[in-house]
């Protein structure tokens, strides 16, 4: 592979643009658009949530900028071609906005893998922060405007990134930059994981999009206008790894619901049920809403204020969490156990009758 890489960087490949059909190509471009603006709204909301976590606002930046240059590659497409505006000039417009959106995206996740590192390591000072901000702010502003003035848009700079057989009317591409993406893709790819370890879904998701930018590039280095299914299959594998980061952050959130709805319901100290849920089960008991037999017990430890005010707060603890302890080992699995106040517990038991309650209560 690396030897074919080295060779890349010296020859030309015949990546035709010519034979991809507008209408699909329009139809990956707007579907890469709507999943990356996904993306990026997820991420602000993330940052909106805690601020103190910067990354998480300058991960969302390199997906608004693929906003910016698929949203240039969709006029480009939709543009109708003429004598001042040929199919060659088309080609060569949808590859410069192609190859500036990766190195873009590229550029701004590399600020925010390396402002993620100072987090890790709690280096995260307002100095770093800023600079980090600013960076990515230029680079967000200034590579757009440098792509759109290197297009025809610009006739003074325009920059060749295909060149054209006359011989046989084909467009392709110089893939010296495809190797320098599919380069950029690897290290980003490598820090990554390297640096941050992949603490959870999120990572893993930026880890995917830069292995699935690497089988894409790789891919165009194959594509010719024999083998146009190879260029399906590239915006294919690129839409997909953008469906599966958005599934991985759908998934995160839900593990953040579930996690913010069981502190909701537990005491901190001894993670049992707190006093809410305990008030909530028996509510429904009370209206007959489960329609069983419950027993409900109202414990309290005696003197525990003495134990405080001798021992201090921290005996007192203990001896909480001793109580909670021995009452688990003694009830039901499908007991509700809460801490009511500061040493009274509540019990409910369901299932079970009149008299099994009254041994129950003995012990």
């Amino acid at each position: 592979m690396l030897f074919l890489l080295f060779m890349n960087l010296i020859l030309y490949v015949e990546v035709d643009e010519l034979v991809i059909p507008q209408i699909p190509y329009i139809i990956f471009m707007v579907a890469l658009l709507l999943v990356n603006f996904i993306v990026f709204i997820f991420f602000q909301m993330k940052y909106a949530f805690n601020r103190k976590v910067l990354s998480n606002f300058l991960i969302s930046l390199p997906f608004l900028s693929s906003i910016i240059y698929l949203v240039e590659s969709v006029f480009i497409m939709y543009k109708p071609s003429g004598q001042f505006f040929t199919l060659h000039t088309k080609a060569n417009d949808t590859a410069i906005f192609f190859f500036f959106r990766q190195l873009n995206f590229v550029l701004l996740l590399l600020v925010a893998i390396y402002i993620k590192h100072k987090e890790i390591i709690k280096q995260d000072n307002r100095s770093n922060k800023n600079k980090s901000i600013l960076l990515s702010v230029v680079l967000l502003l200034l590579l757009p405007v440098l792509a759109h003035n290197l297009s025809s848009h610009n006739p003074n700079y325009y920059f060749y990134l295909t060149d054209h057989k006359i011989n046989n009317g084909k467009a392709i591409w110089d893939v010296r930059f495809i190797n320098l993406l599919i380069v950029m893709w690897l290290i980003s790819g490598y820090f990554s994981f390297k640096i941050n370890r992949l603490p959870s879904d999120l990572w893993s998701a930026i880890v995917i999009i830069c292995m699935s930018a690497v089988m894409c590039n790789i891919n165009l280095l194959v594509l010719d206008r024999f083998n146009t299914y190879i260029w399906y299959i590239s915006r294919s594998v690129e839409v997909l790894s953008v469906l599966l980061v958005i599934g991985l952050l759908i998934n995160n959130v839900f593990r953040k619901l579930i996690i913010a709805t069981n502190m909701a319901m537990r005491d901190p100290m001894t993670q049992i049920f707190n006093k809410n849920y305990f008030d909530e089960r028996l509510e429904s008991i009370l209206k007959n809403i489960l329609n069983i037999d419950s027993c409900v017990l109202i414990v309290d430890i005696d003197n525990f204020k003495k134990i405080n005010d001798k021992w201090g707060p921290l005996a007192g603890n203990r001896t909480l969490l001793a109580v909670v302890d021995i009452i688990n080992k003694n009830i039901p699995s499908h007991s509700v156990f809460s801490r009511i106040g500061g040493e009274e517990f509540g019990i409910i038991i369901n299932n079970v009758n009149y008299t099994d309650s009254i041994d129950f209560s003995k012990k």
